[in-house]
């Protein structure tokens, strides 16, 4: 290597370009937005969410600082669709409460009492829409919500406080019309 070469390195170092300035501070807005969204938001939520923030900058430029920070995962794995949790008959009832009662098993909340996620079944469903992924986000964030704030458990009000997902999201949208009447009906009777 070329002593000038090391010393260019070494001047570029101490005294960053504006873009590289620029870039390290948008690093930290793109982070806190997809920290915020429990790590769910990919490059191109991340872009919109900026844009909407009034920030003008590329696509490619985010998917870059997200791929140089590792907050960039999608285009690394396959993505297997998956359909929502049927809730219909006695028998997919069962099957629902009983796929809830596992993850519920597992957490070590020390005031949670045990079968308090199984008997919100019904809720539990129509906030996660059905979808497995989207349960288990429910419950992770109330459970990190319910150690943040000393309780130590899983309420209603917590899991209210808990933003739905994509998944959770598009399957609501894609419900049938019939099926979001309903749905909204019982939103709405249970809130009243």
């Amino acid at each position: 290597m070329a002593v000038s070469t090391y010393y260019g390195w070494r001047a570029q170092a101490a005294k960053p370009s504006v873009r590289r300035r620029e870039d390290a501070e948008l690093a930290v807005e793109i982070a806190e937005i997809h920290d915020v969204s429990g790590g769910t938001y990919g490059s191109p939520r991340v872009h919109a969410m900026l844009r909407r923030q009034g920030r003008q900058v590329g696509r490619k430029r985010v998917e870059r600082l997200m791929r140089d920070a590792g907050r960039q995962i999608a285009g690394r794995f396959t993505l297997i669709a998956s359909t929502p949790f049927a809730y219909g008959t006695t028998e997919q009832r069962t099957a629902w409460r009983s796929l809830i009662a596992t993850p519920e098993a597992m957490l070590r909340l020390h005031q949670h009492s045990p079968g308090t996620l199984v008997a919100l079944d019904e809720y539990l469903h129509r906030r996660s829409s059905g979808m497995i992924d989207s349960l288990s986000q429910l419950i992770r964030g109330a459970a990190i919500l319910a150690i943040e704030d000393g309780t130590e458990q899983i309420t209603r009000d917590l899991l209210d406080l808990v933003p739905v997902d994509f998944a959770a999201e598009k399957a609501a949208r894609s419900a049938p019309p019939g099926q979001r009447k309903r749905r909204n009906a019982k939103t709405a009777a249970a809130t009243a």
